[in-house]
């Protein structure tokens, strides 16, 4: 079989804002929050297999405007999430309702559950938030675990695709780590290592300043994350602002991936999560970059700042539509 990773959204959870007059907000293309779509063709080239990686705002659209995926070409068949924020969850119920209504108009019948795989954390937050898609559209797994940030789970099955491995990888999201209740830490984000005979791809996206085992690993379970994470044909990472903040924030910044890179030694990294507003909002000094810069801002900014640093590979910001193939 042949496989591509397509991308659906690149985007943070508030895409263009009203109200707001900055250059990323001025621009009429098309936005969706972060997502992407693993397509997997047979030997006759006819679509075997659609694994979603998250459903935020945005991302039915994207897959109503896939060429593969057009009309009733459309299939779904495994959701993946990376945490239960609203920004990768929130088209859920939009997507799998058009879906299933339009299966049961051609077949009589509605389509059977798809099978959704989370963490446990994230799990309990789905029953507070999505009871209904979970009873009509769902059929959830999840993980047996609340393992810290930096610790390999168990890979997880791609039903009917044996030449692709999916593995989790847990990550710190700082807003997402608690029950629901809010009284307890629940470790409830990750990221996804995507790897077949000859490529690798990581989906890191959604991390936090706090992953210090990134840059500096004090136990055997962080060095074997890094390896796992490590020399990536295509590394897409969570770069929310260009600046570190100096307090626990949920996002990453564009100067720390600088510092953790040299360990992960990706071939492209691709930027993503990026709002554009974030750093204009800093209570910790001037706006010193990444407020209302477009994708071809940030990748300019990035490139200079890459080579600068000497470091190896690529690094570009992304667009909706975007094709990785393995």
């Amino acid at each position: 079989m042949k496989h591509k990773l397509i991308l659906n959204g690149v985007d943070a959870p508030l895409l263009r804002q009203f109200g707001c007059d900055c250059a990323r907000c001025a621009q009429v293309t098309k936005q969706a929050n972060l997502s992407a779509s693993l397509l997997s063709f047979d030997e006759g080239n006819e679509l075997a297999h659609h694994t979603l990686f998250d459903a935020g705002e945005g991302v039915a659209d994207s897959l109503v405007d896939h060429p593969e995926l057009r009309g009733n070409n459309g299939r779904l068949d495994q959701i993946f999430l990376t945490h239960w924020h609203r920004d990768h969850t929130a088209g859920l119920n939009r997507l799998l309702g058009g879906w299933a209504l339009n299966i049961k108009r051609r077949t009589g019948s509605f389509p059977p559950k798809l099978p959704l795989w989370c963490r446990q954390g994230t799990a309990a937050w789905m029953h507070r938030y999505y009871d209904f898609e979970l009873d009509k559209f769902i059929e959830m797994s999840m993980s047996d675990e609340n393992a810290p940030p930096g610790t390999v789970l168990e890979a997880v099955p791609v039903a009917s695709i044996a030449d692709i491995t999916i593995t989790p990888v847990t990550l710190s999201h700082w807003t997402a780590d608690f029950t629901p209740g809010r009284e307890a830490v629940a470790y409830c984000c990750c990221g996804y290592v995507l790897e077949s005979a000859g490529t690798k791809m990581v989906l890191m996206w959604d991390l936090d300043n706090q992953n210090d085992w990134l840059t500096r690993p004090q136990t055997a379970a962080h060095e074997a994350a890094i390896e796992k994470l490590a020399d990536a044909d295509h590394l897409f990472v969570d770069c929310s602002f260009w600046h570190p903040f100096t307090k626990p924030i949920s996002h990453a910044s564009f100067l720390e991936l600088l510092e953790f890179a040299p360990r992960l030694r990706p071939k492209e990294t691709l930027l993503v999560h990026l709002s554009g507003h974030p750093d204009g909002w800093r209570d910790d000094g001037p706006d010193q970059g990444g407020y209302g810069w477009t994708n071809e801002q940030w990748t300019e900014n990035a490139q200079e700042a890459w080579a600068k640093a000497g470091l190896g590979g690529t690094v570009r910001a992304p667009s909706i539509g975007d094709t990785f193939w393995f």
